[in-house]
């Protein structure tokens, strides 16, 4: 089992490891997402050592950089992360992140998930170019956009995934 330990929940999530004695053994991996700022590092490292006192080993604990911007490189955008886990060795970096694409918020504001969206077998491009009227055309012009912009986003989460299976397959 693998949980997502994000600064906004970890006082409650420690809180409840720390009540129940061998909780932390139901875990396979606790991944903490970090996203690009002083105070998101500062936060992703005090949620490392957190974890640390309660006994997670750092073969469990792996931190994934999150919306970064394309012109960002991992070192750059979590250097403090970075820096903290090569001298401490108390988790693990996984060298690809998720980036701040457009996708995820065209997807939360239309009430879709990727997947939905990727299961979407409609040809946009025939109904743009059938579409009589501009609205028509615009909605197609968007559907089309946004498989596209999902289509990239899940090929950058299979890297994730195979990033964070080949840690499974070393440990």
């Amino acid at each position: 089992m693998v949980v997502d330990v994000g600064a906004s929940n970890v006082d409650d999530f420690l809180q409840r490891m720390t009540q129940t004695r061998r909780s932390r053994q139901l875990l396979d991996y606790f991944v903490i997402p970090v996203m690009p700022g002083t105070k998101q590092e500062r936060d992703a490292v005090a949620t490392v050592e957190a974890l640390a006192e309660i006994g997670a080993p750092a073969s469990k604990v792996v931190v994934i950089g999150n919306r970064l911007e394309s012109t960002t490189t991992l070192a750059n955008a979590f250097a403090a992360v970075h820096a903290y886990i090569a001298e401490e060795k108390r988790a693990q970096l996984l060298p690809v992140t998720i980036s701040d694409i457009e996708v995820y918020s065209r997807l939360a504001a239309q009430n879709l998930t990727l997947a939905t969206v990727l299961a979407d077998k409609v040809d946009h491009m025939a109904a743009m170019r059938a579409a009589k009227d501009p609205k028509q055309r615009l909605a197609a012009i968007q559907a089309f956009s946004l498989k596209g912009m999902a289509e990239s986003a899940a090929d950058e989460l299979d890297e994730v995934w195979d990033e964070f299976s080949a840690l499974q397959s070393a440990a």
